[in-house]
């Protein structure tokens, strides 16, 4: 019974894998589309602007091409956040069933790098939030103390008491 409970488990873990890896590339994809209409967005505005300092007739139409612009930039960055969003959602439901699939029960979460904004700073799934403790970070590498360390927040770091 263990056996099959952690074969089962594996391909849920599986195909939240294929999942996030899917929502990554559409997270890259529509991410692209938004630098390419900031790009285009500052090229309406230049032309704009050389149509004021020019004094021609064309001011309304590139006006209403740097609306449209404008429009297009913020219906994009709902659709990064929406896609960034459903990307943590995937990689917290990840994180939670190889927590499942340890079959030791352990307090915490093991995480990569990579993973602590998700999990840190912007606490998706508001697992820190709902537990109502300061989380308390064991990092073997010393990469997640540099990390904290530029992201404008605030943390005590407790080194060696040998040192």
């Amino acid at each position: 019974s263990s056996g099959i409970n952690a074969e089962y488990v594996q391909m849920k873990c599986d195909a939240i894998i294929d999942n996030i890896k899917e929502a990554e590339e559409d997270f890259k994809q529509v991410e692209k589309q938004l630098m390419h209409a900031f790009t285009e967005l500052n090229k309406r505005i230049y032309e704009h602007d050389m149509c004021v300092i020019e004094k021609t007739s064309h001011v309304e139409v590139t006006l209403q091409t740097v609306h449209d612009a404008e429009d297009l930039v913020t219906v994009l960055k709902v659709k990064v956040d929406d896609s960034r969003r459903a990307l943590q959602m995937l990689r917290l439901q990840l994180r939670e069933e190889k927590k499942e699939k340890a079959e030791t029960e352990q307090v915490g979460v093991q995480i990569v790098v990579r993973e602590l904004e998700d999990v840190l700073i912007r606490d998706v799934g508001n697992k820190i939030t709902d537990d109502g403790r300061w989380p308390l970070i064991i990092d073997e590498t010393g990469q997640a103390s540099i990390f904290i360390r530029y992201s404008d927040s605030n943390y005590l770091n407790a080194v060696n008491p040998s040192n």
